[in-house]
């Protein structure tokens, strides 16, 4: 019977003969679409060398939360209650 922890490395990592695949995400990134007639978009912290966070609502309820990161990607939350 073959032991149970053969082939495996001392320290628990993988053995470095198989490499994982690349990384890749689930859905394409779209680009951010412009606030709707009725939405209202409120800048909550903008400060030079950290991330831009905006607030949009629509009738006073918080419908989406942006934050704009330094690497030009946009965190898109959707708030649905």
């Amino acid at each position: 019977m073959e032991s149970y922890l053969s082939g495996r490395s001392p320290d628990g990592e993988p053995s470095p003969s198989k490499e994982s695949p690349p990384f890749s995400a689930f859905v394409e990134p779209t680009e951010p679409s412009a606030p709707a007639v009725d939405e209202t978009v409120q800048t909550l912290h903008d400060e030079p060398g950290g991330p831009k966070v905006e607030v949009v609502s629509v009738e006073g309820r918080v419908t989406r939360v942006l934050v704009h990161l330094e690497n030009g990607k946009i965190l898109n939350l959707h708030c649905e209650y």
